[in-house]
């Protein structure tokens, strides 16, 4: 029998300014707060860049939040910033294990070593998850 699925608690404070701080609003944070919108997800890995977050599950999936200009949170963009983590949806059926946030793009490693990126390298363009292979 599989042992059930584990959650686990995701601390932010600090700037909150375009919502990587994932707990639904844009306010700085003194001391740690648990990022609630996670809290049913066994979540294994936290990245933090300045301005966006991304959070690894257990099952592969990964959620990103913060700053999503240039699709940097690989979907795309709703609202300038998106203060709640969501799903990148264009990784769905992946297992990623790795991730990693540039300064307008990120990065993520799946089961098999391929490697996706997203958003861009200078201003004013953006893109969603793709493969090296440009899957």
């Amino acid at each position: 029998m599989a042992a059930p699925p584990r959650a686990t608690a995701v601390l932010a404070w600090g700037s909150g300014e375009d919502g990587q701080l994932g707990m639904g609003g844009n306010e700085e944070k003194d001391w740690a707060h648990c990022v609630e919108a996670l809290g049913s997800y066994a979540v294994t890995a936290v990245v933090a860049g300045s301005r966006n977050s991304l959070a690894i599950c257990e099952d592969g999936r990964l959620f990103t939040w913060g700053w999503n200009q240039r699709g940097t949170l690989g979907h795309p963009p709703k609202t300038k910033t998106e203060s709640s983590p969501g799903p990148v949806h264009a990784l769905a059926g992946l297992k990623i294990v790795q991730a990693a946030i540039g300064g307008w793009h990120c990065l993520a490693v799946d089961d098999n070593g391929h490697a996706y990126a997203w958003g861009t390298s200078r201003p004013h363009s953006g893109a969603h998850p793709s493969s090296k292979s440009g899957k």
